[in-house]
């Protein structure tokens, strides 16, 4: 009966200490959630802060370039966030004093959206910080766009003047204000003056007395070269078609840029809306554009030139086999015992080898300069006394590949050796 009281008494206790327990467990739980909060909102000030004067000084440097619509969304909103920043700093500090007197439900109202309502949400002082730190980063993203426009036209600019001058003479330099403008790297882009380079470009139009027409100059004597040697009239097509391409799209430039504003930043800086920006930066982009495809195109006629005087051919030049260990799984029947002393009967698996070959073919690569041999792999049977049945193209005695001289890889032609009878040949 004793031990019966106190096992009683006991439960009791446990039951009492869970009832005091768990409103103190509940307060934990609010004090946490609500110090989180205030942590929360006190690093998003720290963001909100820093964003706001990153957001100043990005107006200030590229305020220059702002015409005077364009002015006053950006002061407007650092204005407004400004204005906001001593009363979010105020809230901030108020909910840190309803912590410290422990009035967590207030802190968590305040601070979390959700807290205490069944649906929808409310507007924080977190949510204020971060829709202010959104509207600041359009305003820079807008500055810094204009920049970076700015900075892209007046770079096409300067690209598009080194193109299209005239080759110069020494003194024009410091007289030419167009050229003193321009950084060095572009104005070693621009041919130096020379009779010979005048009497050159006199077979082009005046649009391309330039460099556009210096570079056509430089990719004449692989044109020259290909029209002379090419081994059929397809492939002295194919380098006039690249070459015309090329200065077709040279041609359109300077018409092209003859309509186009020229940007001087003296003149243009803080002048000019985003729009008018874009519309110039479009036609700039156009005329560069052409630029870039007549120098790919050059590019491609000297690619096509090495293309052309590549010369090899790859025969099959033998066959080779190497001993191969084959793995095999067998199945077979055991007869086993339970431990009662019966038997039964299983099947468990096991391995063996066999003895085969991996078969290959050997092609030998033979260029101007050398000779090398590579081996290829076929197949593989099992069976020391097995063979393998090569295909037609991998016995010996095949021309797999016979690139010529002064043809394209389009004209690389296969066949037995006798029929072709390759050779390398000389230039």
């Amino acid at each position: 009966m004793g031990k019966r009281i106190i096992a009683l008494g006991l439960a009791a206790a446990l039951a009492l200490g869970s009832v005091i327990s768990f409103p103190y467990a509940k307060t934990a739980y609010k004090r946490v959630k609500a110090r989180n909060l205030v942590k929360a909102a006190e690093s998003e000030f720290i963001k909100f802060d820093t964003t706001l004067a990153k957001a100043r000084e990005v107006v200030e440097v590229n305020s220059y370039l702002l015409v005077d619509e364009e002015r006053e969304k950006p002061y407007a909103e650092i204005s407004d966030s400004g204005g906001k920043k001593a009363g979010i700093k105020e809230g901030i500090a108020e909910n840190n004093k309803l912590f410290e007197g422990k009035k967590y439900d207030d802190v968590r109202t305040n601070l979390d959206s959700r807290f205490g309502l069944k649906s929808g949400r409310r507007e924080t002082l977190i949510d204020v910080m971060k829709r202010e730190e959104q509207e600041l980063k359009e305003v820079m993203d807008f500055c810094e766009g204009k920049r970076d426009m700015r900075n892209e036209v007046w770079a096409n600019e300067l690209y598009l003047i080194a193109k299209l001058k005239s080759p110069y003479k020494p003194e024009e330099k410091e007289k030419s204000e167009r050229l003193s403008i321009l950084p060095e790297e572009l104005f070693r882009q621009i041919p130096a003056w020379s009779e010979e380079l005048e009497e050159k470009l006199k077979i082009f139009d005046k649009e391309l007395h330039n460099s556009l027409g210096t570079s056509l100059i430089h990719s004449q004597p692989f044109l020259e070269h290909i029209l002379k040697r090419g081994r059929s009239e397809r492939v002295s097509d194919n380098a006039l078609k690249i070459y015309h391409d090329a200065e077709n799209s040279y041609m359109q430039v300077m018409p092209l840029n003859d309509q186009l504003l020229w940007y001087r930043p003296q003149k243009h800086d803080g002048k000019m809306p985003v729009v008018s920006y874009k519309e110039l930066q479009g036609k700039q982009r156009k005329a560069v554009g052409l630029i870039k495809d007549g120098d790919s195109q050059l590019q491609m006629l000297k690619n096509y030139y090495n293309e052309l005087h590549e010369q090899y051919y790859v025969y099959v030049s033998g066959h080779d086999k190497e001993h191969k260990r084959f793995s095999h799984t067998g199945f077979r029947n055991v007869t086993k015992y339970d431990f009662d002393g019966d038997s039964y009967t299983t099947t468990e698996t096991y391995t063996y080898h066999t003895d085969g070959w991996k078969f290959y073919y050997v092609a030998t690569k033979v260029t101007p300069s050398s000779q090398t041999n590579e081996t290829v792999y076929v197949g593989e049977e099992d069976g020391l006394f097995s063979s393998w049945d090569y295909e037609n193209d991998e016995e010996v005695g095949f021309v797999r590949a016979w690139k010529k001289l002064h043809d394209d890889n389009s004209a690389i032609v296969r066949g037995r050796a006798e029929a072709l009878r390759p050779a390398i040949e000389q230039e």
